[in-house]
């Protein structure tokens, strides 16, 4: 429940970025223009509430202030956010850290204007019958991690 708590207010510290940005350049959400928002692996993390938050501040902040907020996954057939941002598809979209350095250091020109996850959501866990404890403990153990996910470079 604390995660939840925590991602709830991270969406809330992007919308409000997102309000902040859209207004100084003069639009404005009265008119009706739709902000969109690309989740990347949105497709294939609904059903581990990876992107609760999203949701969460879609319905109830984005909602409160007037934002027609639209969550869009990227997945086999629709563009990754980085594709989808630089060509104007959407108008944010949300990456891990090492995805978004891999675009601008190929000229991507991204700018971070918020952070989901302040600290790495990356958790390791071992059944308690291992007596794995700590990182020395891990010494001569097979480690498991989700093909594609960026933790597998943090090893």
């Amino acid at each position: 429940m604390k995660i939840v708590s925590i991602r709830s207010i991270l969406v809330l510290a992007i919308c409000l970025v997102v309000v902040w940005c859209c207004n100084s350049c003069g639009t404005w959400f009265s008119k009706g223009k739709p902000v969109s928002l690309r989740l990347d692996g949105y497709r294939n993390s609904i059903g581990g509430a990876r992107f609760a938050g999203e949701v969460i501040g879609r319905k109830d902040f984005a909602r409160k202030w007037g934002l027609d907020l639209k969550l869009e996954p990227s997945g086999d057939k629709t563009p990754d956010p980085v594709t989808a941002v630089t060509s104007g598809l959407n108008d944010f979209g949300i990456i891990a850290a090492d995805k978004f350095l891999e675009a601008n250091e190929k000229g991507a020109d991204l700018v971070a204007v918020g952070v989901v996850n302040e600290l790495t959501p990356t958790r390791f866990v071992s059944l308690g019958r291992t007596k794995i404890k700590t990182p020395q403990d891990w010494i001569g153990k097979r480690i498991g991690v989700i093909p594609g996910d960026p933790s597998r470079k943090r090893l």
